[in-house]
């Protein structure tokens, strides 16, 4: 990975061909994007893909509210759920890199309370790592102490693993969030939304992604839809005020696909952007590099995993090639997925392309990964100029 010139990003003039991209691969991606509406896969969705920090296109189609009949713009407020968990693991490695924290220490080295019950030697590599050993320990009974870390924290401390720790990779939904949230409060006395606002957002101009969206802000943010059965709860809480006013470090973030593509576009680009260097190289390195390779506790499912992102070239689903990031992606491909393929954003450093998709419409996962896949694909293929 090298460098690039990091100057503000133009979304306002988008130069597909300039950024080594066909006109003809690009009028079949806008076709994909909006045929994805008109087929009801989503009311509405936004769709941002840069190279080397020029704009290749810029979409923004479709409804946000169908009771208000809200179109979506560019400006339009979609919470992207578990892609949160990127920007709280990026927050970590801050802290890792200027020596507040160490990823081989054990969490209760920070928390001495987290220490007890199997998860002693719990480290913070576990928990970015989902390794952990408490994916959904105090679930959905801990809901209501979601909206105060004093009470979540404690909570959290007193359950036990589940497993040992590292033994064994599951996907911890919000618990995972909750800690490594109470680390970065407990070694800068800062918030995680606090840390995270004042540290990137704030400097990168994300102004439009809100770790705990004001209540204000909700009746023009993007309503979430829903046709799978095992996800109708997810789609009844994230769609209440309150809680997209929380902020849940693995889950709550709202944002515009602008915003999500700018951010990791500074992540493609080595931590710099704009004349500032939010990272250092080595450490945008190592919280990508492959970290876990294998079973997604599930039949017949695999993962990659790196230190916060979930990592490209293969198939989740190993009877079916479906590759979430699309045909060129490989290992070195990292991004994160949100909730039922609501939102997807992704980075490639070796062709310096960035993919942030949002949308407000719950899949299953299969459906998904074809969803996001589809978009994917029509960015690789529109690719002419490797260089």
């Amino acid at each position: 990975m090298t460098t690039r010139p990091a100057s503000p990003i133009e979304f306002l003039h988008p130069d597909p061909t300039g950024a080594g991209f066909s006109e003809e691969g690009i009028l079949h991606l806008e076709k994909t994007f909006h045929e994805q509406i008109r087929a009801g896969l989503h009311p509405g969705a936004q769709l941002v893909v840069l190279r080397h920090g020029i704009v290749v296109v810029d979409l923004a189609a479709g409804i946000a509210n169908l009771r208000k009949r809200l179109p979506v713009t560019p400006e339009t407020i979609f919470p992207i759920f578990s892609c949160t968990k990127s920007f709280t693991a990026v927050c970590i490695h801050h802290l890792v890199e200027t020596g507040k924290l160490n990823l081989d220490a054990p969490v209760a080295a920070y928390w001495p309370a987290f220490g007890c019950k199997g998860k002693e030697e719990t480290t913070i590599r576990h928990v970015l790592l989902h390794q952990g050993g408490f994916p959904w320990v105090g679930l959905p009974w801990q809901i209501p102490l979601w909206g105060s870390p004093r009470l979540i924290a404690p909570f959290l401390a007193g359950k036990p693993a589940k497993w040992e720790p590292g033994s064994r990779m599951e996907y911890h939904p919000v618990n995972g969030g909750f800690v490594l949230g109470e680390l970065i409060r407990r070694v800068t006395g800062l918030s995680p939304a606090e840390f995270l606002h004042q540290h990137f957002l704030k400097p990168l101009g994300m102004t439009h992604t809100y770790p705990g969206l004001p209540y204000w802000l909700f009746p023009q943010s993007a309503r979430t839809y829903n046709t799978d059965p095992a996800q109708k709860d997810a789609q009844f809480l994230f769609n209440r005020a309150i809680i997209r006013h929380m902020y849940l470090p693995a889950a709550s973030i709202c944002t515009t696909a602008r915003d999500l593509a700018t951010f990791y576009h500074m992540l493609s680009n080595l931590g710099l952007y704009n004349g500032r260097q939010y990272l250092k190289p080595e450490t945008i390195q190592q919280a990508t590099t492959l970290g876990y390779d294998g079973p997604n506790n599930a039949p017949n499912k695999r993962i990659r995993w790196s230190m916060g992102f979930t990592l490209g070239g293969y198939s989740e689903f190993l009877d079916e090639d479906i590759r979430l990031m699309g045909k060129g992606s490989t290992e070195k491909t990292f991004g994160h997925p949100g909730q039922g393929g609501a939102s997807l954003a992704w980075a490639d450093p070796a062709s310096g392309v960035v993919f942030a998709f949002v949308n407000n419409h719950f899949q299953n996962a299969e459906n998904a990964h074809r969803r996001a896949e589809s978009l994917a694909n029509c960015v690789w293929d529109a690719l002419v100029n490797k260089v």
